[in-house]
């Protein structure tokens, strides 16, 4: 029966003689004592017998090599993951900082942008502006109208209307939405009488200083000799 000092691998095993654990071959005496003599063979050293496989010094470096492999590409992968999640945390907040850029103080929309302009725009009523509703086929309801300083006019027999900004085509559109509440595909037509015409105002030392209305393309100069006499 083996010593159970011994550690069954043979031909090569660790033993344990009497001067402590060694590599090398097994015999067993008579007794329960065992004694060990060095193996030959240099491949051997420091078997151990884990399981069913023997475990060197070879296997042990690999194994080690393989845990250090593991662990860089676990560390890798999480130093990748913290550095995708910086670059969306860093890209997030960025979005209410682009739409700052599209305000003025207090939040409010910048203005600075070119707006287009009318090449030739129409007149738009103002307040004060006076014109006159014809009824072709209804004079009944011919009527002067004035623009109230609130931007209303008044129309016979149908209420208030809003006009201020409005163009003469717009209002003569919106007069007959507004009276085909009472004939069938009225008739109406606009004659604007007063309204605000342009002007400049001449001050200083000229002769006649006042205001003067402003017709066609006026230049500074010619202003002045208007103002002047």
């Amino acid at each position: 029966m083996p010593s159970p000092y011994c550690v069954r691998h043979p031909p090569k095993a660790l033993c344990r003689g009497r001067t402590g654990w060694r590599l090398g071959e097994c015999h067993f005496a008579s007794g329960s004592h065992s004694s060990c003599r060095p193996a030959r063979s240099p491949n051997w050293k420091r078997v151990l017998n884990f399981g069913e496989i023997p475990m060197t010094e070879t296997n042990w470096k690999v194994s080690l090599i393989g845990i250090a492999v593991l662990l860089v590409a676990s560390v890798s992968t999480f130093v990748g993951q913290n550095r995708e999640t910086e670059i969306i945390s860093s890209a997030g907040p960025q979005a209410p900082e682009e739409s700052k850029a599209t305000l003025g103080p207090g939040n409010q929309p910048e203005t600075d942008r070119p707006t287009l302009q009318l090449r030739n725009p129409r007149y738009q009523l103002r307040r004060g502006d006076s014109f006159e509703l014809n009824f072709p086929y209804a004079p009944a309801f011919n009527q002067n109208l004035t623009v109230h300083p609130d931007g209303y006019i008044t129309l016979r027999g149908v209420g208030d209307l809003r006009v201020e900004g409005r163009t003469i085509p717009e209002l003569t559109q919106a007069l007959r939405t507004e009276y085909s509440k009472i004939f069938q595909e009225p008739t109406i037509t606009v004659d604007l009488k007063d309204f605000e015409k342009p002007y400049f105002i001449a001050s200083g030392e000229v002769e006649r200083p006042g205001k003067y209305d402003l017709r066609g393309d006026t230049t500074v100069a010619q202003a002045v000799a208007i103002a002047v006499g």
